[in-house]
């Protein structure tokens, strides 16, 4: 009577508290480490979204990731005979929700994403029928114990079955490229704007009106002729003395070079008067 009164006790708690994945302690240092490293302050948020869908939503069913061809067979568990994995399609669903928020809400939707993701990496939500009180509970009790610790280098075995803390570093490190993904893609995306119509100016239309005026046919009288400016040329100076003019040519000769001071001051006279036509070349004379 004792045995079956411990055994509807246990079974109440099992209705009470549905079965979990891993321990909150775990579920905070993962979202925690997340904040931290994209600095994301709203530590808060990521750490009640971690733990939310066992808090809140209570949705456990939703926290398996099983592959029959993954698993073995043993005394503890029954290996799944269909593969499905809710626990990362609910993972990816709320990561795509993340990149429609903003601010802090983007980070509480991120940590909901890694309570999914990272059940999906314990080993007691790939298998079915596990003896939950001596095996699954006690493992994830031991973990999240190590973690709300801080302590690292561990290993944690359980009914056969082992974990440490360089496999959560790696689970880690393969969900934090996947939220660097997914905020990479948040900041790239373009806001729509409204496209304003570019506004178009017609060319002008240019119109051309005929001359009309009559053209003058009368004839025009008295026409001044254009004045044709003659060329000025000066006689060659052969070695002796002369002078020059338009309309005559007086030379010098040696026989007259006597006479040539009397002729100069007449030729002088109209050299300073700037006589066209008029040029006086100057040379010895030869007799």
């Amino acid at each position: 009577m004792k045995r079956e009164f411990v055994l509807l006790k246990l079974l109440l708690l099992l209705l009470i508290f549905p079965v979990q994945g891993w321990d909150w302690d775990t579920h905070r240092w993962f979202a925690e480490r997340l904040c931290n490293d994209f600095s994301c302050g709203c530590i808060q948020e990521i750490k009640d979204g971690s733990i939310a869908p066992d808090k809140d939503f209570r949705d456990t069913g939703l926290h398996h990731c099983y592959d029959p061809l993954s698993c073995t067979e043993s005394g503890y568990w029954d290996c799944p005979t269909a593969r499905k994995c809710p626990s990362m399609d609910k993972a990816s669903e709320w990561l795509e929700k993340a990149k429609t928020m903003s601010g802090c809400g983007k980070w509480y939707a991120i940590g909901v994403a890694s309570h999914y993701w990272l059940d999906a990496k314990c080993f007691w939500h790939q298998v079915q029928n596990e003896d939950y009180s001596s095996c699954h509970k006690p493992f994830e009790d031991k973990v999240g114990d190590r973690f709300y610790k801080k302590q690292t280098g561990w290993t944690v075995c359980q009914c056969d079955v082992c974990v440490s803390y360089s496999d959560f570093e790696q689970w880690y490190a393969e969900f934090r490229g996947i939220v660097a993904e997914a905020l990479k893609a948040t900041a790239i995306t373009p806001t729509p704007t409204p496209s304003t119509p570019v506004k178009t100016t017609p060319a002008p239309v240019i119109t051309t009106t005929p001359d009309t005026t009559p053209v003058s046919t009368t004839p025009v009288y008295n026409q001044t002729p254009s004045m044709t400016t003659p060329v000025k040329t000066t006689p060659t100076c052969n070695h002796s003395f002369h002078v020059s003019h338009s309309k005559d040519h007086h030379r010098l000769s040696a026989p007259l070079e006597r006479s040539f001071l009397e002729y100069f001051p007449r030729v002088q006279t109209r050299f300073l008067q700037d006589l066209p036509g008029f040029s006086l070349c100057l040379s010895p004379a030869i007799p």
